[in-house]
């Protein structure tokens, strides 16, 4: 994981290997280590949204619809997306004027 939400250090080693190699948005998401969100929902929530900028954006009802979870489960991946260091990862990323079209292959 780049972080925990115990300890809000990010590893510019990790983010180094994802932003070089291109790895596909379903890895991208993984290696964030969002609460609820596994393998399985990783690939879904990768093919669903089509992209960081739709997964950013995305509302909590968004998130239920795609990732087929509870209310709850939606609101802690929506409030993990919004974290100061989620956003700090983006931008590293995707730069600042990114349209977040990381895409899955």
């Amino acid at each position: 994981h780049l972080f925990t939400l115990t300890n809000a250090e990010l590893s510019q080693q990790t983010i180094d290997v994802l932003r070089n190699h291109n790895r596909p948005l379903a890895q991208v998401l993984r290696a964030l280590g969002i609460p609820e969100v596994g393998r399985k929902r990783s690939k879904l929530l990768a093919v669903r949204a089509g992209n960081w900028a739709a997964i950013e954006n995305a509302s909590t009802g968004q998130l239920q619809e795609w990732l087929n979870s509870s209310v709850g489960e939606a609101v802690t991946i929506k409030r993990f997306l919004d974290t100061p260091e989620v956003q700090a990862v983006s931008h590293y990323l995707f730069g600042s004027e990114s349209d977040g079209s990381k895409k899955e292959p």
